[in-house]
């Protein structure tokens, strides 16, 4: 599937109520009724919304024929953002029959939030339970932090800072995270209830003396006529109740529905993860748990253009993992997108790549994953970190070669920068050349005053070389230089060394 014809249909799905702002009978009363805001009248106004429905109408166009360039793909994205600017000249304020306190100050932020909420709640509740959505604000800006690092995002949200000293504590955090979970592991399919009342224990056994009220049910067997059905209980356990921590107390059988390598109901009467590491309960012998679910699929898509530079992203699959001992912890989270293929088109190039591209562009085939665990942080795989060099060893009858694909995500002041390329050599006769880095980019934004998505700006360009070197030994003239290009600090370096008949 092609991205920008996904990216279209969502514009078109947030900016619906405007598109309809104007229109009698119900569909006309979106803005103001579901939305919240009311629309000015006025001359200005009138020309504004006949502009963007112009606008909106001609977002068809562009799904129905992708761009067959990168440059196409830019210009696309400026129509995009030609579009929201004409939204936010529109003079909107909220409805004086609104509630102003469920509603931000900025229309397009309002649009934004009752997209997510209406078309993708999912995504509402993940961004809500990431703090990046706190309602009725959006905080984009938070992304950034979460990639740099989500587990000190998370605490501060959710922890005091005195810690889960007494069962007090504890139970604020239970009241504050586990309804969050529970709206969002409905959404993905699984059954959950949050009680926050002191009888929740009950049913607990002794374990019952050691959590603080509120306990979150999950029920992984999805089938409700079964009267014995699996899943488990997560309960928190404060310093002043035994200090466990997250305590979680499975039931029914689990088996096969997750990968787990023991079956808990038999072997345990629980576990917990705390600040003294793993605790199981019960199950002599019983060392660790490893298990690794299955958790959400999605069908790959291509990112850029039909013709030109592009990332054909496969199927993703994430995926849960953990790997628990009495001695060591790990558990994480991999957006697993199998075999992915980046094309570097000569025509987006210079004079140079031009010349050593063929003309339907290099393909690099690799695969593409990005993790987290509590160990690692952020990574991708096959690296330690979120900068990757992935060897591929692609050769094309040996005169063309990808010898390796670079990753980088970088995350720093609300910007969160993305990298694909590829190293490309080409060998003819005494003649080599060697092209370092070349790909796409894509830097998403948040500004103050928003940009081409709404609240945030996605940007794609075409990746430069990083470098670039050239060889030649062709009888008693040898030589050859290296030349590279620091974008981010204006520089150039390089070297050159030349040999004729050993003369010079």
């Amino acid at each position: 599937m092609n991205f920008q014809e996904i990216l279209l249909n969502e514009i078109k799905l947030l900016l619906l109520p405007l598109a309809v702002a104007g229109e009698s009978g119900v569909s006309g009363q979106l803005l103001s009724e579901v939305i919240g805001w009311k629309i000015t009248a006025g001359p200005t106004t009138d020309n504004l919304l006949v502009a963007i429905k112009d606008a909106y109408q001609q977002l068809d166009d562009l799904i129905d024929h992708p761009p067959e360039s990168l440059a196409d793909f830019l210009a696309a994205l400026e129509k995009v953002n030609q579009l929201v600017s004409a939204v936010r000249q529109l003079p909107a304020e909220p409805g004086t029959e609104a509630d102003l306190e469920e509603l931000t100050t900025n229309l397009v932020q309002a649009l934004v939030i009752e997209y997510l909420r209406s078309w993708h709640p999912a995504v509402y509740e993940f961004l809500g339970l990431l703090t990046v959505i706190r309602a009725p604000d959006l905080s984009l800006d938070r992304i950034s932090d979460l990639l740099s690092d989500p587990l000190q995002v998370l605490r501060a949200e959710y922890l005091p800072p005195q810690g889960l000293a007494a069962s007090a504590d504890a139970k604020a955090v239970a009241d504050k995270l586990f309804p969050r979970l529970a709206v969002l592991l409905k959404y993905f399919g699984y059954d959950a209830v949050y009680d926050g009342r002191p009888e929740s224990r009950t049913g607990l056994g002794d374990l019952g003396n050691h959590v603080s009220p509120g306990v979150l049910t999950v029920f992984v067997q999805p089938d409700f006529q079964l009267g014995d059905r699996c899943g488990i209980k997560l309960a928190l356990s404060s310093r002043d109740l035994g200090d466990f921590g997250l305590v979680i107390l499975p039931f029914g059988e689990l088996l096969p529905y997750w990968d787990v390598d023991l079956d808990l109901t038999d072997h345990a009467a629980g576990l917990a993860i705390g600040p003294h590491g793993l605790t199981l309960f019960g199950g002599a012998g019983t060392t660790g748990v490893s298990v690794s679910p299955g958790v959400l699929s999605f069908c790959g898509f291509l990112i850029g253009s039909m013709k030109g530079t592009r990332l054909e992203m496969g199927p993703f699959l994430i995926s849960g993992t953990a790997n628990l001992n009495t001695s060591d912890q790990e558990y994480g989270l991999l957006l697993d997108t199998g075999s992915s293929v980046l094309v570097i088109a000569a025509a987006d190039g210079d004079g140079f790549l031009q010349s050593i591209l063929p003309q339907d562009g290099a393909r690099a085939d690799f695969d593409l994953a990005l993790g987290w665990s509590n160990k690692r942080g952020l990574y991708f795989r096959g690296s330690a970190g979120l900068d990757a060099t992935l060897p591929v060893g692609i050769s094309i009858g040996g005169i063309l070669t990808v010898p390796s694909v670079h990753l980088a995500l970088q995350a720093t002041n609300a910007t969160v920068v993305a990298e694909v390329s590829a190293s490309v050599g080409l060998s003819l006769g005494p003649l080599k050349a060697l092209v370092d880095r070349v790909g796409m980019t894509g830097t998403l934004t948040f500004p103050d005053d928003g940009g081409n998505l709404g609240v945030m700006d996605l940007a794609f360009a075409f990746k430069p070389p990083s470098g670039a070197g050239l060889s030649l030994d062709a009888g008693g003239f040898k030589g050859g230089g290296f030349l590279r290009f620091d974008p981010d600090k204006g520089e150039y370096a390089g070297a050159l060394e030349l040999d004729f008949n050993n003369l010079f």
